[in-house]
């Protein structure tokens, strides 16, 4: 008699009680991940696997794996795979809201499979009024879709070793006239733009999947990920059709496309005028719960009894300790690393008409005041054989006066620790007047109030810079990528570490490393 075949699973019943389990699944993402170390390398292949009850899971195959496993899987085809490792899924983005995640190993069995009912992608749209109520998990990948309705100017931002990146910031519209605004970094910049210029006078409805939700002074937008996210621009497909019917056509001119200010642009002046509350130096102290703040004051002097610089984590950016064999330890990757970064921490004295503060500026701040790198100063010392001294170039900004965002941090207060960390900062001579006017024509903002860290904000503004602060000294000293541009007005720009990202920030300690090219996937129909 026959053995009766093996059961298929849904993936929505998979946990990690055993690992004989057995589904059939579509692949509906795979991309490669290159290694931190050695961009041309790929360390994993990421997927996101669908089933046919629209449920999804991350499936991993290490480096060892991938010549076994490469060759057998396509993006978009099914497939019926069995026996594989099942393990929580404890990554801080994930790609889907699935509590588990799966990983391959030797004997893993994949075979393809005759077609079944199982969707070619697997959205789940989520509503751009959700996104305002903040309904949607801040730490999973979203779909939306939308009209495309305007676009700012590209913008190339440069990280510590000088490699370039583009940036662009889009607004989408959707069927109840709301706007959300989508930054796309590298190639998905050109593939939007080469789709919109051959496309002139056609209306493009934009389906922007497994994107990064974030939030900019409590006002969400999207993010495109490195490898994760999927770009699809005027796709054939049920969405699309659905979107549109909704839409209707009362847009008539959906096919001119706003011009997105950049450089000194509304969300810059909203930043450091209104969105964030006005204080003296002097009042900083009486800050009794975690907030950011404004301040005008003048650079006076830079604290040397601070180190300058930090050797930092290449993957994450923490500080790391060197062990007694000269390696480094990493707590954060809790792993030992072999090669290490040299990233900005100097704290500068700062002072106005009330008082002064110190102030912790991290390499984002540093590279546009100096325009160089931390390592680019070290070198320099070394050469001279002046190791141990601070540099000359950090003269050039004493009794010069800025605009300073500062992130009053739970540190802070806890620990009584009197170091805060600047944000973002400006000379704009235009902002520096505007603040000055505002001083002169209302109160300053009442301390007391402090916990409430914003003002009220609209739906919709024109963000052009991503915004999150670095810790304090004492915290992780986490920092996320930086954008050296000029100082007026500032600018940053982020990445996160989620899965399917390379995150490398600074790879100033060895010339040989080379971001990797962004491996962007777009599907397109005309």
């Amino acid at each position: 008699m026959a053995s009766q075949a093996r059961l298929l699973n849904l993936i929505g019943h998979i946990d990690n009680s055993k690992d004989t389990w057995r589904i059939k699944v579509r692949v509906a993402r795979l991309y490669e991940v290159p290694s931190w170390n050695n961009p041309k390398e790929i360390c994993r292949i990421e997927m996101i696997l669908l089933d046919e009850k629209n449920d999804k899971i991350q499936a991993s195959v290490k480096d060892k794996l991938i010549r076994v496993y490469r060759p057998l899987i396509h993006e978009g085809e099914l497939y019926t795979i069995s026996n594989f490792l099942v393990l929580e899924n404890n990554d801080k983005l994930k790609t889907c809201k699935n509590k588990w995640k799966i990983n391959f190993h030797r004997n893993t069995s994949v075979k393809d499979c005759p077609p079944i009912g199982i969707d070619k992608f697997g959205f789940e749209m989520v509503s751009f009024q959700n996104i305002f109520d903040q309904l949607p998990l801040p730490n999973v990948f979203i779909d939306i879709i939308g009209c495309l309705k305007g676009k700012s100017p590209v913008e190339i931002v440069r990280d510590e070793d000088g490699k370039t990146t583009k940036k662009m910031t889009i607004k989408l519209r959707d069927e109840n006239s709301l706007i959300l605004e989508v930054l796309l970094w590298g190639d998905y910049v050109d593939l939007l733009l080469n789709y919109v210029d051959s496309h002139p006078e056609k209306r493009v409805v934009v389906i922007v999947q497994f994107a990064k939700l974030k939030y900019f002074n409590r006002i969400p937008y999207v993010s495109n990920s490195f490898y994760a996210t999927k770009l699809l621009l005027n796709k054939n497909c049920e969405a699309t059709t659905s979107f549109l019917e909704r839409y209707g056509d009362t847009d008539d001119d959906a096919y001119l496309l706003e011009e997105i200010a950049v450089g000194r642009s509304l969300s810059i002046q909203e930043e450091f005028l209104s969105l964030t509350k006005r204080v003296q130096i002097a009042d900083i102290v009486a800050i009794k719960e975690p907030c950011f703040c404004v301040v005008v004051g003048t650079i006076k002097r830079v604290e040397t009894q601070h180190d300058w610089f930090y050797s930092s984590c290449k993957l994450c950016a923490t500080e790391v300790t060197m062990n007694d064999n000269g390696t480094f330890y990493c707590f954060k990757c809790k792993k030992t690393v072999k090669f290490v970064s040299t990233r900005y921490k100097v704290v500068f004295k700062v002072e106005d008409d009330s008082g002064s503060a110190s102030l912790l500026m991290f390499c984002r701040e540093m590279i546009q005041l100096i325009q160089k790198t931390a390592v680019d100063l070290r070198e320099t010392l070394i050469k001279n054989g002046e190791d141990g001294l601070f540099p000359i170039e950090f003269d050039d900004l004493l009794e010069k006066q800025f605009l300073f965002k500062l992130n009053i941090s739970e540190y802070n207060l806890s620990k009584n620790y009197k170091v805060y960390t600047v944000s973002r900062i400006t000379d704009d001579p235009e902002l520096l007047s505007a603040h000055f006017a505002l001083l002169q024509t209302q109160e300053l903002y009442n301390v007391s109030d402090a916990a409430t860290a914003t003002a009220g904000t609209s739906q919709t503004i024109s963000f052009i810079n991503e915004n999150e602060s670095v810790s304090v000294i004492g915290d992780n000293r986490e920092m996320n990528s930086s954008d050296a541009c000029n100082i007026t007005p500032s600018k940053r720009g982020i990445e996160e570490v989620v899965p399917g990202e390379l995150y490398i920030l600074g790879e100033e300690g060895q010339s040989s490393a080379i971001r990797p090219r962004i491996v962007v996937k777009v599907e397109k129909d005309v």
